[in-house]
């Protein structure tokens, strides 16, 4: 392999501790829109896969990201990873601007179906979510043993039909 095809990527980050340190007394998307307006570093994974955060209002936010070539697989188009990441922060921080102070929340299931291939130049990649899905998990057990029936749904909030 020539040197003419080697391509360098430096990657910086800030420490990814500064967000939490700073987010006592805030709401969730008072945390995002100071990520967001950069008065709170991003998280690593963003300078890591190359999006931002472009807009938050609760319980809607849009990343935005540049497809490169560093994000390449052997088949020629950019790796799946990256529309996924992309999807499941937008995803994950829409529900993350409806959080009152002190909440938290995680992932814990995603499902991606890609259409069309990305490469580099396909666009930059928006990515949009509106927080509109509820999770609900049940378990229950006979008294004195150990769970043997549990159960989790997905629910979809919608508004109330107008009379």
């Amino acid at each position: 392999m020539g040197t003419e095809t080697r391509r360098v990527r430096t990657v910086t980050w800030d420490d990814p501790f500064v967000v939490m340190q700073n987010a006592p007394g805030k709401t969730g998307l008072e945390i995002l829109r100071e990520m967001f307006e950069g008065r709170l570093p991003p998280p690593p994974i963003a300078n890591l896969m190359g999006f931002t955060g472009v807009s938050a209002d609760e319980g809607r936010v849009v990343f935005e990201g540049e497809p490169g070539e560093y994000l390449y697989n052997p088949i020629g188009v950019v790796h799946g990873g990256f529309a996924m990441t992309l999807l499941d922060s937008a995803m994950g921080c829409a529900v993350h601007s409806t959080l009152d102070v002190g909440e938290r929340y995680t992932t814990l299931e995603v499902k991606t179906n890609f259409v069309r291939p990305i490469t580099v130049n396909t666009f930059p990649s928006a990515s949009a979510a509106r927080a509109r899905c509820c999770i609900a998990a049940a378990a229950s057990r006979p008294r004195r043993e150990r769970c043997s029936r549990s159960a989790a749904g997905s629910c979809w909030r919608m508004e109330r039909p107008h009379a």
